[in-house]
């Protein structure tokens, strides 16, 4: 197994949120064999009424939850990726509620919503601000899902080489002892199945 080191991944990751936004979906799509909407879409069964979406990127999923009739807002820190948010939302026909804002300062009032989802974030998930964050603007005994990685099931040589190139990008999925202990929530790890892979889903309790 080859991973490749932080730095390189963070570049990866500012570059594909700044000025190779248009390219994101693409590059999502293309490298992990469509499965990457899977992946995000695995946090819908775990969330219901008013939901913040943290880090909603080119709006992929937002766009799903609010044409399933979803109270559904989110926070983007990338104006890039709002931008592309945006167009994606005038092309459905559809309006949706997207803000600029950071994870570790939700731009939400106190205790207003249900559900917190975040999928594929960077490295601010494991921030003890973002999870005090987390659990102030959700109403007790809410729910935050965070889809922290996806993993290919190898299906001959292409699907064997792929999976390489997952774990290249993403690397081994952090356990859950890198998340903040004293911030009101309670965590659980959970592999979601999907078409041709599994997604890794954190599931917090905000403790009532």
């Amino acid at each position: 197994m080859i991973w490749l080191p932080r730095p390189l991944v963070r570049l990866a990751f500012e570059l594909l949120y700044g000025p190779l936004a248009p390219c994101y979906d693409w590059v999502s799509r293309t490298f992990f064999l469509g499965q990457w909407a899977h992946w995000q879409q695995a946090a819908l069964a775990f969330v219901e009424g008013r939901v913040l979406e943290i880090g909603s990127g080119t709006g992929a999923l937002q766009l799903v939850a609010v044409e399933q009739g979803r109270d559904w807002v989110a926070v983007e820190r990338s104006a890039q990726m709002i931008r592309q948010a945006r167009r994606r939302f005038r092309r459905a026909g559809v309006a949706a509620g997207l803000v600029r804002g950071e994870a570790a300062a939700l731009p939400i009032q106190t205790a207003r919503v249900d559900g917190v989802v975040s999928t594929f974030p960077t490295e601010y998930i494991f921030a003890e601000a973002v999870h005090q964050e987390i659990a102030r603007v959700l109403r007790p005994g809410g729910v935050a899902v965070v889809v922290l990685a996806g993993a290919l099931r190898p299906t001959g040589p292409l699907g064997a080489v792929l999976d390489q190139l997952h774990h290249l990008v993403v690397g081994d999925a952090p356990a859950l002892e890198g998340f903040p202990r004293s911030t009101g929530l309670t965590w659980t790890a959970r592999w979601i199945p999907s078409p041709q892979g599994k997604a890794l889903v954190l599931i917090g309790k905000r403790m009532p």
